[in-house]
């Protein structure tokens, strides 16, 4: 759970106040015949859900796959009874390898970090104000990024080399720790 609420604080920019233990690989499936989904990472506080995948391979649909996630997500948050003033902030934070987004050419637009939220098309200023978030990182552009704990992790992510940076060595020292482990 710390390195988890370390990695989430680092990412999101967002202060986690306690987390429950995540969920690895949480299960969805409302209907028996709807699409379930699972999700990698799966993290609550008292006022903010987060789903954390990570991508090593490009996905199709990347944006249509956050919206239904962060639908899922929020029809597992809101019980019959409960007033929409209930629903948790949602955070859809996916990890890539490589950049998810190409323009027409199909030239990829290189930023190392791809925010979205919702608001007006015809006056960006007017917000919806859904506490819907879904963050995008690139490691493939991690030289772009301008914040040097997100570069290392980044560059960590793109490239498996921890550097010298502690969290990312503690990280790769849990997940070696766990590949040794046979139960796990």
């Amino acid at each position: 759970p710390t390195i988890c609420a370390e990695l989430v604080e680092r990412l999101l920019h967002i202060r986690v106040k306690q987390i429950n233990y995540p969920k690895l690989e949480k299960k969805i499936a409302p209907f028996y015949t709807s699409k379930g989904i699972r999700l990698d990472v799966y993290l609550k506080d008292e006022d903010k859900v987060i789903d954390i995948e990570i991508q090593n391979y490009p996905q199709e649909a990347l944006g249509k796959r956050t919206r239904y996630y962060s639908a899922m997500i929020d029809m597992d948050n809101l019980m019959k009874g409960q007033d929409y003033t209930e629903l948790k902030d949602s955070y859809i934070l996916f990890i890539c390898k490589e950049d998810p987004f190409h323009d027409e050419n199909n030239i990829s637009y290189g930023l190392p970090c791809y925010t979205f939220q919702n608001s007006c098309i015809e006056d960006g200023k007017v917000k919806l104000h859904d506490n819907s978030f879904k963050v995008i990182y690139n490691a493939s552009a991690y030289v772009k990024e301008k914040d040097i704990r997100i570069r290392d992790f980044l560059y960590f992510i793109h490239t498996n080399d921890p550097g010298k940076d502690d969290f990312n060595n503690r990280l790769s020292s849990l997940v070696q720790k766990i590949k040794e482990n046979e139960k796990f």
